[in-house]
């Protein structure tokens, strides 16, 4: 019943109309004890009060959310959780590394890491045994994502990050 609430809830072009069938099936998967299905519901519940305007709640909802997603380990979801906030406006707590603020992904944290110790991308080819290209290639993903466009910028906001 809560699957159908759910995704009946994705089906309304109203986002008012949405908003309480989400609510309904965050609360019947909680009461189940399906953690993550419970955050994705109030992660539609957001979405849905954030576009009928009623952030206050949306809010609360992106906090259920990212708690429950935290708490089992279901950091898949927190990037929607954050392009949520950024939508509402509405910062949740600070991620506490810097490749979660970023989203890099684990290769990319790797590689990031290598150049901020000063290596080449042929030096970190070699250690991670990879090509120069696929180095570059994930380095242009991570430049985007910090939002920098040289290894010296990345290498200092890495570094700030790090100390926050």
């Amino acid at each position: 019943m809560a699957q159908q609430a759910r995704a009946i809830a994705t089906l309304p072009t109203d986002p008012a109309a949405a908003a309480p069938l989400a609510v309904a099936a965050a609360g019947t998967f909680g009461r189940i004890g399906v953690a993550v299905e419970a955050g994705r519901a109030h992660l539609l519940a957001a979405t849905a009060f954030g576009g009928s305007g009623a952030i206050d709640q949306a809010r609360a909802h992106l906090v259920s959310a990212r708690a429950l997603f935290t708490r089992c380990d279901a950091h898949l979801f927190l990037p929607q959780v954050a392009r949520e906030e950024r939508r509402l406006n509405a910062r949740g707590p600070r991620p506490e590394s810097g490749a979660e603020r970023f989203d890099l992904t684990a290769r990319e944290v790797e590689i990031v890491n290598l150049v901020s110790d000063g290596l080449t991308n042929r030096d970190i080819g070699l250690r991670l045994h990879l090509s120069p290209k696929t180095i570059e290639v994930h380095l242009g993903r991570a430049y985007a994502k910090v939002g920098v466009s040289g290894r010296t910028a990345l290498a200092g906001v890495w570094a700030a990050a790090a100390r926050d």
